[in-house]
């Protein structure tokens, strides 16, 4: 019945159109079926040259630690300029204690210096006969301004 109702030019031409899609689709699904297949090995090869890249990398680190290593030992630990003189870290630390230190050091001495004076004046006020308060001549300026 459905032939009768189908010119077999018509028939022909839809066989053909159907046969003409399946080799379209058939074509599709076997481009996609490459396509994935290379982004699959593509990706592999990306993967593999990865690692070969890492580990050119890491090759690569290892001879620059190397090379800094033999340059340190070389010109030992990098150094710090000050005027004619250069310093270590080490070395610019134990100078700044040291220098700290007598800083201190003289710091206490001229405490010591100036209470020493104030007690010299206080006896000589004394045997002049004009004592003072041992409260006012504690609050010197100069006292105040070294303590």
């Amino acid at each position: 019945m459905l032939l009768n109702n189908v010119s077999g030019k018509s028939f022909l031409e839809k066989i053909q159109t159907n046969d003409q899609q399946d080799k379209k689709s058939q074509e599709s699904a076997s481009e996609k079926f490459l396509e994935n297949l290379k982004g699959k090995i593509d990706k592999k090869t990306t993967e593999e040259s990865l690692q070969e890249s890492k580990a050119v990398t890491f090759s690569e680190a290892v001879d620059r630690y190397e090379e800094f290593v033999e340059q340190r030992i070389k010109d030992g630990p990098p150094k710090i300029q000050i005027g004619g003189a250069a310093y270590t870290n080490e070395e610019w630390e134990r100078l700044l204690r040291k220098m700290d230190k007598d800083i201190d050091a003289y710091k206490e001495e001229l405490r010591e210096r100036v209470r020493r004076q104030q007690e010299k004046e206080i006896l000589e006020e004394g045997k002049s006969g004009a004592v003072e308060d041992e409260e006012d001549i504690l609050d010197l300026p100069v006292t105040e301004s070294i303590l």
